[in-house]
């Protein structure tokens, strides 16, 4: 069924015994995974030359704005577990991208981009940018506004 954004939510055009609202969903989540998974594919395409992947590319920027940075306060401001974090950082340190400058008698490690890592991370903020001008001259200032205030609340249940 090809969605009409337009309609009221509370009624349909479907069949009477159909479980859609007016448009065209019958699963939320669903709509959700979809619109994220084409978003995330157009980042991943653009990050290609670098190498990157978007989470990545976000591991990348927070180290940098938040380093020296320990394992636990980056999970915590990237809404992630430790465990994914940890492997996630290892890709980055095992291409050269982030190090660990805490001393060996220290237990928590304190990371920060190598002379390799802010190279890379250069370069995929070109690129990175020339999604988010993609993704606001399709949606619009005020409808980007409105998803941002959305996802928001989504991120808040």
């Amino acid at each position: 069924m090809k969605r009409d954004t337009k309609k009221n939510l509370d009624t349909c055009n479907c069949k009477d015994d159909c479980n859609c609202t007016a448009n065209g969903s019958i699963c939320y989540c669903l709509d959700i995974r979809k619109a994220s998974q084409n978003i995330t594919k157009m980042y991943s395409e653009a990050l290609k030359p670098t190498s990157l992947t978007p989470t990545q590319f976000g591991l990348l920027k927070h180290v940098e704005s938040m380093g020296p940075v320990n394992v636990t306060n980056l999970a915590k401001q990237m809404g992630l577990d430790r465990t994914t974090l940890v492997r996630s950082l290892k890709i980055l340190e095992n291409k050269g991208f982030i190090e660990d400058i805490s001393q060996n008698t220290q237990r928590n490690r304190r990371l920060i981009l190598t002379k390799s890592g802010d190279e890379v991370l250069k370069k995929a903020i070109i690129l990175w940018n020339s999604v988010q001008k993609k993704l606001e001259k399709h949606l619009g200032k005020n409808d980007l506004q409105k998803m941002l205030e959305l996802i928001s609340k989504l991120e808040n249940i």
